[in-house]
């Protein structure tokens, strides 16, 4: 199955293949399935074109309520991984350099599923590097413009901070970590439906406090869920924060002003990524009820996820009702 794209000011015709996958390794994947890359095109020195075949059926992206869009977590990882492919394929940074995502800034600008076939499941990504990070005569580092296209309708956007480090390097700076499983916990406090979700399995939160002036959730890493963890990880991974950061936010729309997640989606996402959250802390995600601003359609949350008295990660996402 092809497609002909127009590249970005080019008059060159690039037909993208979406018959087979990229090869897991340069996205950072153990699992054939895992992976929605399919071909990859460089345009010059810092722009490129990647295409992706969205999922349709996935246990985790697929598992929401809407079957009206793409859920943003299936969007997420497809920048993702276009992300660990550029650097890769297009920068030549070794396989085995272990990556952090520093920050990014994601928005949905078109967000309906038009019809039900095969062309609203093929993406062209077109990627500009704004930045590349340099220390010491090597590149540790990228800043990413990502824009994907469903149909040539641009869908959505995500401006990436990442950046990679040595092996040797990256185990001096996460010292000595400990290499057990986590045993989750209960994660049935929380009904699915609450959250948009079906199964209760990618439910990522429980144990839901409401304070006079906010909001606590627990975050469950459990390492047995075949998205978040596809391969082994020494922290918990920035997808399934984002994740425990959506669904708490959710927790808070519906007390705060007694809305479902039927009742919006998730338009803008910021995230600053400040320190490693371990898989064997005790991790919480906080939403202080004065950082959450609802005007006239949309509404702004702050949620702040911390392992004990260390902020891993602050988040602003904006939820807009379905109008």
């Amino acid at each position: 199955m092809t497609q002909t794209m127009q590249s970005h000011d080019t008059m060159t015709q690039w037909k993208a293949n979406y018959t087979q996958n990229v090869e897991k390794y340069l996205v950072h994947k153990a699992f054939n399935s895992e992976v929605f890359l399919t071909d990859s095109h460089r345009l010059d020195e810092s722009s490129f074109e990647i295409a992706a075949f969205l999922p349709r059926a996935h246990t985790y992206y697929n598992d929401t309520q809407d079957s009206t869009r793409h859920d943003v977590s299936t969007l997420l990882e497809v920048f993702r991984q276009c992300s660990i492919l550029v650097a890769h394929k297009f920068y030549g940074v070794a396989l085995n350099s272990k990556f952090i995502f520093d920050s990014a800034d994601f928005k949905v600008l078109h967000n309906e599923i038009l019809e039900n076939s095969p062309q609203s499941y093929q993406s062209i990504i077109k990627i500009t590097i704004l930045q590349v990070k340099h220390k010491r005569g090597n590149n540790y580092g990228l800043l990413l413009d990502m824009q994907l296209f469903i149909d040539s309708k641009k869908y959505a956007t995500k401006i990436m901070d990442m950046s990679w480090f040595a092996p040797k390097i990256y185990e001096k700076l996460r010292g000595k970590v400990a290499n057990e499983n986590y045993t989750p916990l209960d994660n049935h406090q929380i009904s699915s439906k609450s959250l948009g979700r079906n199964a209760t399995t990618n439910i990522v939160i429980t144990q839901f406090l409401q304070e006079s002036q906010y909001f606590q959730t627990t975050i469950i890493p459990n390492q047995a869920h075949p998205a978040f963890f596809d391969h082994p990880l020494d922290h918990i991974p920035a997808s399934l924060l984002i994740e425990a950061s959506r669904q708490s936010s959710l927790l808070a729309i519906r007390d705060l002003y007694h809305l479902t997640p039927t009742d919006v989606y998730v338009s803008g996402i910021k995230i600053d990524f400040k320190a490693f959250c371990g898989l064997h802390n005790d991790n919480f995600c906080f939403i202080e009820k004065e950082h959450c601003i609802k005007n006239n359609n949309e509404i702004k949350i702050t949620a702040t996820i911390k392992a004990n008295h260390t902020i891993c990660a602050v988040s602003e996402i904006v939820f807009t009702l379905q109008g």
